[in-house]
């Protein structure tokens, strides 16, 4: 299939029904909502640009139209639901009691949101898709334990040098710093070092990483939570594939 710009109008499908349903608030929302998955499907499937072939499919997940597109379109465009639900009275999955009026006002307003969550979302992989140049052109390539080896080291090194600076007047902002680099460094050092094989890297990356996790769970932020499980899912998948999917 050839790349062809004009195909980018199929993304913009479900806004322009959702519009012209905009006098049926409930029947507006539900296209825009399910809009955003027509999406999914017909990116992620290549109907609108096909997918690269420099790599193999498993190994493209961390570039834009993927990981990006996925967390943003999902969490932002498609979670929404939940309160649409609320708005018709279903509360916790329970039907509303047969006294219930449904807020026209808040249903409007909703799918009205929701028409620009769609349009948002089109928008945004039209730019990924515009923009994306595949196959790049690699002028250097490192080993994979070389790459291992140094993402541990700088975990190793960014976690201790993060309390330094958290004790240290002024220098809290390093601390934050810090501990993401120690974060997302040992995740991607764990994710190295489990298909290779490597004991000693597993062990000492897999202490950091569950050290990380315990503390972003007690931090009551879900942001670190949701990047270290995606993250080392991600780099994982290439190699286990089932389990994978099983599990994260």
């Amino acid at each position: 299939m050839d790349s062809k710009p004009e195909r980018l109008i199929l993304l913009y499908i479900p806004w322009l029904f959702s519009i012209l349903l905009s006098p049926f608030p409930t029947f507006s929302y539900l296209v825009a909502w399910g809009g955003s998955f027509y999406i999914f499907f017909i990116t992620l499937g290549g109907l609108v640009k096909p997918i690269p072939v420099d790599l193999d499919y498993s190994e493209q997940l961390m570039r834009p139209i993927f990981l990006n597109h996925i967390i943003f379109a999902g969490y932002m465009c498609c979670t929404s639901i939940f309160y649409f639900f609320d708005i018709l009275g279903y509360v916790d999955f329970t039907s509303p009691h047969p006294s219930f009026v449904v807020d026209e006002t808040r249903l409007k307003l909703a799918a009205e949101c929701q028409r620009f969550y769609c349009l948002g979302h089109a928008s945004f992989v039209t730019g990924i898709l515009l923009f994306s140049k595949y196959p790049v052109n690699v002028k250097y390539k490192c080993k994979k334990v070389d790459i291992a080896n140094l993402l541990m080291l700088i975990a190793i090194i960014s976690l201790p040098l993060s309390f330094l600076f958290r004790i240290t007047p002024g220098l809290s902002q390093f601390y934050f710093q810090l501990t993401s680099l120690s974060f997302i460094s040992g995740t991607l050092a764990l994710a190295f070092a489990i298909p290779m094989n490597n004991p000693f890297n597993t062990i000492v990356c897999g202490f950091l990483y569950f050290s990380n996790v315990s503390a972003a769970l007690l931090s009551g932020f879900k942001e670190p939570i949701i990047i270290s499980i995606v993250v080392l899912g991600v780099f994982l998948y290439p190699s286990y594939k089932k389990a994978v999917l099983a599990i994260f």
